[in-house]
């Protein structure tokens, strides 16, 4: 029995540096040696088709994996459906989840029912960014301006609290950018300079 570890970005732009980092971390400190790595890279939460998720499955399937480490909820789905849905199956069958950047072990049913809250609170939030980002894209059509970023040096500057609090959520740089309306840029600048993974 082995401790897998799932990690996945949703862009070719994205690396899973920063999340491999700090999952190595709580490996370390936990006495984990050789956990089994299964990566998705460039590949969108909002469809199950994922290799590395499939794999991962497959393993769990043949009763090979007793513990899985997420940097975030996620990582695993974007639809809170389909994520409860693989959580539950996986809880059913005693395989222990351990999501590091909320420092939680969901386990039985107690886990399952805090685990379907998080991705449902985590879905909302995702849908309210795509919103505000829908109504300022129709605004700055209305008012005759040709959407596609500010120039360089023009974007206001994000509150670094803010920036660590939806970093703690999970959400990518990109995703934060897209939430605070400034570049990716900025918000990778920002964490280096706080000190943070960038």
């Amino acid at each position: 029995m082995s401790v897998a570890v799932y990690l996945r970005v949703s862009t070719k732009s994205q690396s899973v540096r920063a999340q491999r980092r700090e999952i190595e971390r709580y490996l370390d400190a936990n006495g984990i040696a050789d956990p089994l790595w299964f990566v998705d890279e460039g590949i969108s939460g909002a469809h199950m088709t994922r290799p590395g998720l499939a794999a991962l499955k497959a393993a769990i399937f043949r009763g090979e994996i007793q513990t899985v480490v997420l940097y975030s909820l996620d990582r695993l789905a974007r639809n809170a459906v389909e994520g409860m849905n693989l959580i539950a199956e996986w809880l059913r069958r005693n395989v222990r989840l351990v999501v590091i950047t909320m420092q939680m072990d969901f386990s039985g049913e107690i886990g399952q029912m805090i685990a379907s809250l998080l991705l449902h609170i985590a879905q909302m939030e995702r849908t309210r960014i795509r919103e505000r980002q829908a109504a300022g894209i129709a605004a700055a059509r209305a008012a005759g301006k040709r959407w596609g970023g500010r120039k360089r040096g023009t974007g206001l500057k994000a509150d670094p609290s803010r920036v660590r609090e939806l970093r703690t959520r999970g959400l990518t740089n990109r995703e934060i950018a897209k939430s605070l309306d400034v570049s990716t840029r900025t918000i990778v600048r920002l964490a280096k300079a706080c000190g943070g993974q960038p």
